[in-house]
């Protein structure tokens, strides 16, 4: 891919999308945010996380009910005031709507989904 190719792709950005990229860079950083190499995740399409307008987050929170890391990702996106995206299994309208003390943070996580037994 040119250089071109990439200035003519970051010019298609909104400053929203923008933001978040330069959150996330920040984050990949910072030391304190070891346990994000643990994500699920990073292994996924990160489009996944950002559903358009209408598109299901469904897909993006049955990962996050699977991820060893759930629970210090939503305190991040808390703690940032993350407006974009799922987080931790949460959309961003349910971020919204949590007490800023998350004392009681178990009662808004969705519930875990069990491991599948395999057949007999």
């Amino acid at each position: 891919m040119s250089s071109h190719a990439l200035l003519t792709d970051a010019e298609r950005l909104t400053d929203a999308e923008r933001a978040a990229i330069r959150r996330l860079l920040d984050a990949v950083s910072d030391p304190h945010l070891a346990w994000q190499h643990q994500a699920l995740c990073a292994q996924i399409d990160p489009d996944l996380w950002f559903p358009d307008k209408g598109e299901t987050p469904r897909p993006a929170i049955e990962v996050c009910l699977r991820c060893p890391v759930q629970k210090e990702c939503l305190n991040w996106a808390l703690d940032h005031g993350e407006p974009h995206g799922v987080w931790g299994g949460v959309t961003e309208r349910r971020r919204r709507k949590m007490p800023r003390d998350r004392r009681h943070l178990h009662h808004h996580l969705p519930p875990a989904t069990p491991p599948r037994r395999a057949a007999s």
